[in-house]
């Protein structure tokens, strides 16, 4: 069957021929010629190839490409982002895996010439947001095979899963270009339709096993780590969770094992603390962290934790944030919520006081804390003829601030110890042995979960791991020091000046922001950009700086030489003060999307339009789970069902949730965005029409000059005229819903009553007679 690879199931096509025209993109099959579609350069419309379509002037240029990534409107048009070249990594389940290793967006915004010069204005800075988008890393995908869901998980699908288009088998929630498929799966281009998934994966080939007990054969062992898409960004700029539950930051990683014909898999989990919390960059080092009170604190954590018991049953949250200072504060509010929850166990382990620099070995510490339930949770096992041997029974939850440094270093310990068991129940180590006593092997496992943190790390901060010597060595070294000290100044340089427009355009492309042409300018609505300043302010402390140490020199010479010395000291300290003071105004910030459950008292953050774009994104993409739960297996459907239900619930509660812009400007509550067509129809029929507002207008404002007076009367009549025209299209509308069945009822009642009268006249007959 077309469509499907050697073991039966489905298969993209591998590599594609774009070939660019004048008016329109044709991309092609090379493996099913004929196979394709193309995309109009004018207007971003899709269309299937049919015989004939080619043009017959030939194409300005020809290439491969290795995969359609997915398409996004802006306010000109539409720009298509494809794959241009990748590199093979490893395999997964006997397929392929690649990493993206470049991108391009093909433009098709014929519509720039008519646009207005905001449009203009805001359409070059999507497009810089979108050359962003161009150098993602950690993009990986699979021709062949899904790899956005576990070992464990895929075992429990049902009868025939495989064989669905790849788009249908993947989790939503991994799924990082998600937002960019839609138009490509309403074309039904399945075959062209390719999920990506951002993360890592890492394999280690020759992990030799042949000196130990049974045969001498080799393993495989593979680090898969899933970037969940619900709460995507930067450092900085996405903390904590929002009032879904969803978390910063939240990433699945799952380390497989193949060994004479075994497979195991042990999944652990990360992500930022589940509260309503932020921390803005402001310029000094470490921002304070500020916790945001909030009603639904404790509902946010409890949804959190659902959705994982959920999905992986028990959970132990392991938290290894300092217990003093800013993070001592959040680890007790923590702390505090979790008392609250069934099913899941708190522990807190200050990992900086127990294991410092150097002390890799204390998280033993940890470990015999959590060791029975951690046993208890075992892995998932089967064996050659998949058979399942073991299952997985809850998950570790590991977290810092920022999930990076010593959320790896503990998770990678974990992994240690779990791999023990598992090459003991195999039969491959003696209950006296562990991975750690065969030198080659055990450096080859703390490489991969080191390079694996530096990926991750690089993902949401922008710099490699910082801590990287402690789970390769188990010690910090003078290298590794020096290491880690470039990789915080990268990360102080990058999150206060960079990471703002990375933001931006994680939520372009995301679609936690969506391009509105008939609403207002974001950037309108958003004031200046926060570096227009930095410059001015650079060059004043600079100049400052220099004046000052130039004139010191001189300052003994002469008094003079000394005050201008103390001028411009004077000047270079008025001006650290000053951006001191004022810190954020000199950073980097979002300007497309405010921060989530942070706003200052200002309407425009609830602008109905943004909040209604933001609420539809969350509709599709639970309708998306709701079609993709009712695929899964029985038991899977079971128990992922009722929090899906809950979620969705919730979802349409926020909607009605919108009346409390009122403690801002009640007025803003009636004024056109924010109501949707149907409740404009109900208020039309109950009454409430333009002209009543000139009727408030009148009887409430006397001192109007004659011309004033002329005009709105002009404007009176011509209202009452438009509300004419629309009540009587309602009418119609009213008449062709209601007259039918109104008649049928007439007619009804009609002879209803002319058989009461016909049996009133034959009483009355009888009665005469």
């Amino acid at each position: 069957m077309e469509g499907e690879s050697s073991s039966g199931g489905f298969k993209l096509h591998e590599q594609l021929e774009l070939r660019e025209f004048r008016d329109r993109f044709v991309i092609e099959s090379k493996e099913s010629p004929g196979d394709g579609f193309f995309i109009d350069r004018r207007d971003g419309s899709i269309d299937l190839l049919a015989d004939g379509d080619d043009c017959s002037a030939g194409p300005s240029k020809t290439s491969t490409i290795f995969g359609v990534v997915g398409t996004i409107r802006l306010l000109a048009g539409t720009y298509m982002l494809v794959i241009t070249s990748r590199k093979e990594v490893g395999r997964f389940h006997g397929f392929p895996v690649y990493r993206v290793m470049s991108m391009r967006f093909l433009h098709c915004n014929e519509g720039l010439k008519l646009s207005t010069f905001q449009e203009k204005k805001d359409e070059a800075y999507f497009m810089t947001l979108l050359k962003l988008v161009e150098s993602t890393p950690g993009l990986y995908y699979s021709y062949g095979t899904d790899i956005t869901l576990n070992l464990q998980r895929r075992f429990k699908l049902a009868d025939g899963w495989m064989k669905k288009p790849i788009w249908k088998q993947a989790d939503p929630k991994y799924v990082w270009n998600k937002n960019l498929l839609e138009e490509l799966i309403e074309h039904k281009l399945d075959r062209f339709i390719l999920p990506l998934l951002q993360g890592n994966i890492l394999n280690y080939l020759s992990f030799q096993v042949a000196q130990l007990t049974l045969k001498s054969s080799p393993a495989t062992i593979s680090l898969i780590s899933r970037r969940c898409t619900r709460r995507l960004g930067t450092r900085m700029w996405r903390r904590g969770a929002n009032l879904e539950g969803d978390v910063a930051n939240f990433i699945e990683t799952e380390q497989l094992l193949d060994i004479e014909g075994f497979r195991s898999s042990l999944l652990q989990v990360r992500g930022s603390i589940p509260l309503l919390w932020e921390q803005i960059v402001d310029l000094s080092y470490k921002p304070q962290l500020r916790l945001i009170d909030h009603e639904q604190t404790s509902k946010v954590v409890e949804r959190h934790f659902n959705d994982l018991f959920q999905r992986y049953g028990e959970t132990i949250a392991v938290d290894l944030t300092d217990q003093h200072g800013d993070e001592g504060q959040l680890s007790a509010a923590y702390a505090a919520e979790m008392q609250k929850l069934p099913n899941s166990r708190y522990l807190s382990f200050e990992f900086h006081q127990a294991c410092g620099s150097c002390n890799f070995e204390n998280l033993e510490l940890l470990y015999e804390q959590i060791s029975e339930d951690f046993e208890k949770q075992g892995y998932f096992l089967i064996d050659a003829e998949g058979n399942i041997l073991e299952e997985q029974k809850g998950i570790v939850r590991s977290n810092c601030i920022d999930c990076l440094d010593r959320t790896n270093v503990t998770q990678s310990f974990l992994a240690q110890k779990s791999l023990n068991h598992q090459l003991r129940q195999i039969g491959v180590l003696t209950l006296s042995e562990c991975i750690s006593m065969f030198n080659e092997d055990y450096r080859k496992f703390r490489t991969l979960w080191a390079e694996q943190g530096d990926d991750i790390s690089l993902e949401y901060a922008g710099t490699h791991a910082l801590k990287g010597d402690l789970v390769r060595y188990g010690k910090q070294t003078l290298a590794g020091t020096i290491k880690d000290g470039m990789s915080a100044l990268s990360r102080y340089y990058l999150n206060n000046f960079h990471d703002g427009i990375r933001q931006d355009a994680i939520d372009l492309v995301s679609g936690h922001y969506t391009v509105n042409r008939n609403g207002l300018s974001p950037f309108q609505l958003n004031g200046f950009d926060s570096l227009s300043y930095l410059p001015i302010a650079s060059a004043l402390l600079v100049g400052g700086l220099t004046v000052t140490t130039l004139t010191l020199s001189q300052a003994g010479r002469n008094a003079q030489q000394f005050v201008t010395s103390v001028l411009c000291a004077g000047v270079a300290a008025g001006v650290m003060a000053m951006v001191k003071a004022n810190g954020r105004q000199f950073c980097s910030r979002p300007r497309l999307c405010g921060l989530l459950n942070h706003n200052n008292g200002d309407p425009n953050a609830f602008a109905f339009e943004s909040f209604l774009e933001t609420w539809l994104v969350r509709q599709k993409r639970y309708l998306d789970e709701l079609l993709s739960a009712q695929h899964g297996s029985r038991e899977e459907r079971q128990d992922d069902h009722h929090e899906l239900i809950h979620r969705v619930l919730y979802h349409y509660r926020q909607y009605y949730e919108k009346s409390r812009v009122a403690r801002w400007d009640v007025f803003l509550v009636f004024s056109n965005p924010w109501f949707t067509g149907l409740e404009h129809a109900f208020l039309w029929i109950a009454g409430f029409k333009p002209n009543l507002l000139f009727c408030l207008v009148s009887s409430s404002v006397s001192d109007m000059t004659e011309d004033q007076s002329r005009r709105i009367n002009m404007l009176v009549a011509e209202t009452r005229m438009q509300e004419k025209v629309l009540n009587d299209e309602l009418a119609k509308i009213q008449e062709r819903v209601g007259a039918p069945p109104l008649a049928n009822a007439i007619r009804r009642y009609g002879r209803a009553a002319q058989d009461d009268e016909m049996t009133g006249g034959t009483r009355d007959l009888a009665i005469a007679g």
